[in-house]
């Protein structure tokens, strides 16, 4: 199923981006029917524990959330996608070890289709979206580098796990083309984030090849310190007075970015145990005002995940999800085989680098597309279980 999953994601990662939540809900509802059949007790599992907890404080947050009808239907799209993302995981985690064999050809045939499509739009203009929106009578007048942002960010993601599959057959020139067509990639299109995040992880997993399994515990550490002190870094080192500068001459969104981090900072501190309730960033009071960058300080969602957690669920939120970063911590402490556990840990700073300044941290597809990606990548690992260092 993992398999069969990733041509389609692929093409609807170019096509119709929004069609990544129902195929990450499919995968799970498909696996889960299988592990109740087969080992229903399996389920029992620290991955599905923590979105059970998180998805019950969100429930109840609902009900103090500046517009419940909002908060509600937030989590009724969330709850298949955050459930079948720790079934995904777990189910994952107990395949057989020739899991990883089966999935290389699957896997690395949707990469490769994934980036021959975002080239074949890059070089045409849109060539493939402006056909489709004629078919549909509905003509694309300004097409932009922007539209593939979801794409890319998806073979920033994939280029890991296909990585990973190949390092597993010592494929090493292979494994260095995949990472490479991704940063490729990613500098052809307009997502100077997936640009940023894709770099870092390849510094990640240098450092972890060259420092070993406490160079990965070090690196989730900070990931887990970032997430606990996440309000107070736009306070401080990151508020645009210390910060503008530095991030202006690169691009005016990240100046405007540092503004609506620093707003929210300040909504953080008069709610910070409950937080303002799902779903509240969109309606924040006093959101609209207007930055010196241009825009408004809060338009739908404070562009950084552990920030939005932060505001919209407060220290139960932050809870969950330091113990997420945590679980994955123990994951790759636990890899043997170097290679494997310096891409793994590529990927996990790559997705938290794409969490910490991009999406909503809610949006559907971004949810399906982690979900997916940890699926994968799991499976991928299962084959290196028991190798020596």
């Amino acid at each position: 199923m993992l398999a069969a999953a990733a041509p389609l994601a692929a093409l609807l990662a170019t096509l119709a981006s929004n069609g990544l939540a129902p195929l990450a809900g499919l995968v799970a509802l498909l696996l889960l029917a299988a592990t109740l059949r087969d080992d229903p007790r399996s389920l029992i599992s620290a991955p599905v524990a923590l979105m059970v907890a998180l998805l019950a404080w969100m429930a109840l947050s609902a009900t103090w959330a500046l517009v419940p009808g909002d908060a509600v239907s937030t989590l009724y799209g969330l709850a298949p996608l955050l459930l079948g993302g720790g079934v995904i995981a777990t189910v994952a985690l107990r395949l057989p070890d020739d899991a990883a064999t089966r999935l290389r050809a699957p896997l690395l045939a949707a990469y490769f289709l994934l980036l021959a499509l975002i080239a074949v739009e890059i070089a045409t203009g849109g060539g493939i979206a402006r056909t489709l929106a004629a078919w549909r009578h509905h003509p694309i007048r300004l097409w932009q580098l922007s539209a593939l942002s979801r794409p890319v960010v998806l073979a920033a993601l994939l280029s890991w796990p296909c990585a990973l599959l190949l390092w597993r057959g010592r494929h090493l020139g292979p494994m260095l083309l995949c990472l490479v067509a991704a940063v490729v990639i990613a500098w052809g299109g307009d997502h100077y984030s997936t640009r940023g995040a894709l770099l870092l992880g390849v510094a990640a997993a240098a450092i972890v090849w060259l420092g070993g399994r406490w160079a990965a515990a070090a690196i989730t550490a900070v990931l887990v310190l970032l997430v606990v002190t996440a309000p107070l870094l736009p306070l401080g080192p990151l508020s645009p007075r210390s910060s503008g500068a530095l991030v202006e001459p690169i691009r005016n969104s990240g100046l405007h970015r540092l503004y609506i981090w620093e707003f929210a900072a300040h909504r953080i501190a008069e709610h910070p145990m409950s937080g303002w309730g799902l779903d509240s960033s969109r309606s924040m009071p006093g959101g609209d005002a207007p930055t010196p960058a241009g825009g408004q300080v809060m338009m739908m969602h404070p562009h950084n995940g552990p920030l939005q957690v932060w505001l919209e669920l407060g220290v139960p939120g932050m809870l969950v999800l330091a113990g997420l970063l945590v679980l994955i911590g123990r994951g790759l402490f636990r890899i043997n085989d170097r290679g494997a556990r310096a891409l793994a840990s590529g990927l996990l700073v790559t997705a938290a680098v794409l969490a910490c300044l991009s999406f909503g941290v809610w949006q559907t597809w971004w949810v399906g597309t982690l979900a997916l990606t940890i699926g994968w990548t799991v499976a991928a690992l299962r084959s290196f279980e028991g190798e020596a260092e």
